[in-house]
């Protein structure tokens, strides 16, 4: 099967908007119109309406944090998909979630955590906390998660020691102190607080930079963003074979970024043994999950391996996804494209206005550069 097209996303909105979201439970209707919307994307609507008819899409919703890689087996085993068909999926499901900002409230929710003290059920506290510090099914609350935080970690519940360190670092719903946020980060080490632990050390955000102190905490984490972070420490120190491998534990869990980093290993040899197929998958992978930089890597592909005009034409397509996505390269190849008519028509308007996006998008990254002191990394 050739590359599926995220452009699917837009599609699947456009018909949402015309027809309202309910028309998502009529299944031939909802099939018949976004096949309408998008003819040439037959492949991508089918598994769009197949995920819909199967209950995937709806079981997202609910979902706070969306774990690609669960997901992938449930759906490769239930819809009899591949591997890549089954990411797609998941992948496209993740970004109209995050569009289209589906709410539900959790009805009652006071009542629940009353019932929940009453018989001692600390892990329904916890979950009720949680939604009240992230706002998910209720209004966000900090002062009533700050309570529940506390309540359960006195009785010894430590997973809250991450979520009360959040609050005493930022000042959610109680005054900021960081020295008590660190007391409760460092009291229990588990994925959250080590992956927080990484970050404090690596940015300086209490104290001085400490890059061995912030990788050693990161090594202890099994989020994904872990990953990526010691991949990106392990490289700093030139250890390119550990970096690869830290790049890869996080493709396991379809962390972009890492499917973006051990791509580019795999592609030039650095730290791993040359595969350019396994590169190029990495590539597809970040391609469905939005990331710009494996975007722009896949328009190079066809850009500069591609022999036919619509092999060009394709290179051309991802790169005007690529610098949709915020690729500060994606816009200045596109901007010399359209200035010198290569690939495309010259066009001095289009030329101005890639130039002036990635402009802005250099300014929009050294502000966060800025904020985060990453420039010293």
């Amino acid at each position: 099967m050739a590359i599926l097209d995220i452009d699917i996303v837009k599609a699947v909105m456009n018909v949402m908007d015309e027809y309202g979201d309910s028309i998502r439970y009529d299944y031939d209707r909802f099939e018949e119109a976004l096949n309408d919307e998008a003819p040439q994307l037959m492949d991508e609507c089918y598994l769009v309406v197949l995920g819909m008819k199967a209950g995937i899409f709806d079981v997202m919703i609910f979902e706070e944090d969306i774990d690609i890689s669960g997901y992938k087996e449930y759906v490769m085993k239930r819809l009899s998909l591949s591997e890549e068909e089954a990411v797609f999926m998941i992948a496209i499901f993740q970004k109209l979630i995050k569009e289209i900002g589906y709410y539900f409230t959790v009805t009652d929710i006071d009542q629940l955590v009353k019932q929940s003290y009453d018989q001692g059920d600390l892990g329904h506290l916890f979950i009720l906390a949680r939604s009240y510090f992230n706002g998910f099914g209720t209004k966000q609350d900090y002062e009533k998660a700050f309570e529940i935080y506390s309540y359960l970690y006195g009785l010894g519940y430590h997973e809250c020691a991450y979520y009360l360190g959040m609050m005493y670092e930022h000042g959610y719903g109680v005054e900021t102190d960081k020295e008590k946020a660190m007391l409760y980060y460092t009291s229990h080490e588990d994925d959250l607080t080590c992956l927080r632990l990484g970050m404090i050390h690596m940015f300086g955000l209490t104290d001085k930079k400490d890059l061995d102190t912030a990788l050693s905490y990161f090594q202890k984490s099994h989020e994904s963003e872990a990953y990526f972070y010691s991949g990106c420490l392990l490289e700093y120190h030139r250890n390119y074979s550990g970096a690869f491998q830290a790049f890869y534990k996080g493709t396991k869990r379809f962390e972009s970024n890492c499917l973006y980093k051990a791509a580019t290993c795999l592609k030039t040899g650095v730290g791993v043994e040359k595969d350019s197929d396994l590169a190029q998958k990495y590539f597809q992978y970040g391609y469905y999950l939005h990331n710009g930089d494996c975007t722009y890597e896949l328009a190079l592909h066809y850009l500069q391996h591609g022999v036919y005009e619509k092999e060009k034409l394709k290179g051309i397509h991802y790169l005007k996804q690529a610098a949709s996505m915020g690729s500060q390269i994606a816009c200045v190849t596109l901007a010399q494209f359209y200035r010198f008519g290569q690939y495309v028509k010259a066009d001095i308007q289009k030329f101005e206005y890639y130039l002036r996006r990635a402009y802005e998008i250099e300014t929009e990254n050294q502000r966060i550069l800025k904020e985060y002191a990453y420039e010293n990394l």
